[in-house]
């Protein structure tokens, strides 16, 4: 058994259909983007506070997930692939009230792998990777909550949670390489060598991106990416 705040996963060696009706989603806004998984119905659960933010979980009365929203920091981290065990899980939640789960603060996005992953820090030894979907699982490390990672992340693109996703091109080399490079660039990491100069990050971002956007086979990924550029420049030049 394992557990994240006041919630409790419950593992299993192959997958449950708990969660076939759920949905995976990136929605990306370039500097600001979250995970969703959801079922579409309502719930109690975390929520953000006036003075701290918080990941979203919500649960059925029954203390069952029906939401989930997961925040994409913006300080990369390097190779975050390491030894780990796996297996399947259920998420229950063991107190019926309101409560707060910090955000994690650290990403890496990997071309080569497909994988998206965020954490709260970097996990010293061996991790376990409970899957909630195929391609996504929470992660720990010594028992203790680390992260989660997204497989195939691009697949699930789109501008907000309540956007239905386009399936029918799947993503190639090209466009994980490509999106790579954005978070390269949009990135905690990149400001801070920029001396906090977000005007002549933007800029680097628009140049080294926007003529290579045709590599994006999905004219609504695309789309996404290229808007999420264009309200960078309005908001900051």
């Amino acid at each position: 058994m394992f557990n994240i705040s006041c919630m409790q996963i419950k593992t299993y060696p192959s997958p449950q259909p708990t969660y076939k009706n759920f949905k995976i989603k990136y929605a990306f806004g370039g500097n600001s983007s979250v995970i969703s998984l959801s079922n579409g119905k309502s719930g109690i659960g975390s929520e953000h506070w006036f003075s701290e933010n918080s990941e979203l979980f919500l649960f059925s009365i029954d203390g069952d997930l029906v939401r989930t929203e997961l925040s994409i920091p913006n300080k990369n981290t390097k190779n975050t692939s390491s030894e780990h065990s796996s297996c399947w899980g259920e998420v229950k939640l063991r107190n019926p009230k309101h409560f707060l789960l910090e955000s994690t603060k650290l990403r890496n996005f990997s071309a080569e792998r497909k994988e998206l992953t965020c954490l709260n820090f970097t996990p010293s030894s061996s991790v376990t990777h409970i899957h909630i979907k195929k391609d996504f699982s929470f992660i720990f490390s010594e028992n203790k909550y680390c992260g989660y990672r997204l497989k195939n992340p691009i697949r699930y693109l789109c501008e907000s949670v309540d956007e239905n996703l386009d399936l029918i091109k799947e993503p190639n080399h090209a466009e994980y390489c490509l999106m790579e490079k954005y978070l390269a660039i949009m990135s905690d990491n990149r400001l801070d060598e920029l001396n906090q100069n977000m005007e002549s990050l933007v800029l680097e971002l628009s140049k080294e991106i926007s003529p290579h956007l045709k590599a994006i086979r999905c004219n609504r990924r695309r789309r996404i990416i290229e808007k999420s550029i264009i309200d960078l420049l309005d908001f900051y030049l």
